[in-house]
């Protein structure tokens, strides 16, 4: 059985999906951010998890205004909960942050009505499972924190008669920075960022919060005492010895799809749901300089059919919009060369939205009209250093997809493979992706 057809947990989709994703970041690429400890880089094998071993000032504030009312949260302690340094500069997308020892004041006076609680526990916030990233900043890096699954970070929840409301919702995005984060040391001493953008309630001028803390990180589990920091690198593309340029734009296309098909598994409404696919099709995917490839790259697949439970159901037959049935084309998405460890992987997302691919199924379809693959997907590259006429790509265990929406169970993995290789007037050369 080819690795194409080789299912995992609730859902799988081939990795030739993903090249849906190919495109370019930014019109100005800055470097790439990533984790080292000591000198290796984070990768799937190396993963540590961060321990905040400090709290300077002995409090985090955050500070608001809602419904005419001047709001400060101001928490005593706080703790990391399964935040780790992963891949491409990211603390995953797992972790939560717990809030404890907080108070809300009203005004400048404390509201016990309004005291942020945890079910049974007082003076309790648990965030979200929220994301981190490295982000370029004035020629050094910080880290941006967002809600994984949505712009909530938190919920601060409080009792009925609390007069900003029960539930209040902290949204956007949260940065810290470190002046020395390039720097190996076993700590690393953060505080809030100039890249924030946060509010209480909704996105409004009123609501526009700030947040006041230094914490102290450290590593911790078998990875305590170890130093770690962050690193910038700059990705690029080579043709036979040559670097890509702007005048230097190759074609890629996709020599073969290992098995001949192209696969994708998962559960709907409790109905087994198996879309296959004959064929793949690259459309304006170039190499590009900074490690992109083109921006508008689309996929086309073809010879698609939907089966439910093990059956090939014409009520499902799979199309893009204004597309032939059995022909599905992409949305357009963006994507950048990237490391996991030692080796190359192209990390990849639509240029808007959230959505890859919706696929069209038909009003008489048991599981509906429309199917959106959601996410991001990830690539790995076979000898992506080493110039090659061909390579091997993917699916990696790094991709975060759901199919219909964000859930548990909608959850969607990789598995598969194919060959890239350059056409057009470059057909038959030598090409690889580096980091460095």
């Amino acid at each position: 059985m080819s690795r194409l057809r080789r299912l995992i947990g609730v859902g799988t989709c081939s990795a030739l999906l993903a090249l849906a994703a190919v495109g370019a970041t930014a019109a100005h690429a800055a470097p790439l951010g990533f984790w080292k400890v000591g000198e290796t880089y984070v990768s799937l094998t190396l993963s540590p998890t961060l321990k905040v071993s400090e709290l300077e000032g002995k409090s985090l504030v955050l500070l608001s205004k809602v419904g005419g009312s001047k709001v400060e949260i101001s928490c005593s302690g706080i703790e990391f909960i399964g935040v780790r340094l992963v891949v491409d500069g990211s603390l995953g997308n797992e972790g939560k942050i717990r809030l404890s020892g907080c108070v809300t004041k009203l005004n400048e006076k404390i509201s016990a009505a309004c005291e942020p609680t945890n079910g049974a526990e007082k003076g309790v916030i648990v965030s979200n499972t929220i994301k981190g990233a490295l982000a370029p900043h004035e020629g050094s890096l910080v880290v941006q924190i967002q809600g994984s699954l949505s712009e909530t970070i938190a919920t601060v929840v409080s009792s009925e008669t609390c007069t900003i409301g029960k539930s209040v919702a902290l949204i956007g995005t949260l940065s810290l920075k470190d002046g020395a984060i390039k720097t190996l040391s076993t700590s690393h001493l953060f505080s809030g960022g100039p890249l924030s953008e946060a509010w209480l309630v909704s996105k409004t001028a009123e609501h526009l919060t700030t947040m006041d803390a230094s914490i102290v990180l450290t590593l911790s589990g078998e990875d305590a005492g170890k130093e770690w920091r962050a690193v910038e690198a700059k990705a690029s593309w080579t043709v036979n010895g040559s670097e890509v340029t702007s005048k230097l734009l190759p074609l890629l296309s996709i020599r073969e799809i290992e098995g001949n098909d192209e696969s994708l598994l998962s559960e709907v409404a409790k109905i087994k749901v198996e879309k296959l696919c004959t064929n793949a099709e690259l459309i304006g995917a170039k190499l590009e300089p900074e490690g992109k490839v083109s921006a508008g790259a689309k996929v086309k697949f073809s010879g698609c059919v939907f089966k439910l439970n093990g059956t090939v159901t014409p009520a499902c037959k799979p199309h893009s919009k204004g597309a032939e049935p059995g022909v599905i084309i992409t949305n357009e998405a963006k994507g950048q060369l990237s490391l996991e460890g030692e080796e190359g992987i192209l990390r990849l997302q639509p240029v808007t939205g959230e959505v890859l691919v919706t696929v069209e199924l038909g009003e008489e379809c048991a599981i509906g009209e429309q199917m959106p693959l959601i996410g991001k997907l990830v690539l790995t590259i076979s000898k992506s250093t080493t110039e090659a006429k061909e390579h091997l790509v993917a699916g990696s265990a790094l991709s975060e997809l759901w199919l219909i929406s964000k859930t548990e169970e909608h959850k969607v993995l990789l598995d598969g493979s194919g060959i890239l290789e350059l056409t057009g007037e470059h057909k038959g050369l030598a090409w690889r992706g580096i980091v460095e």
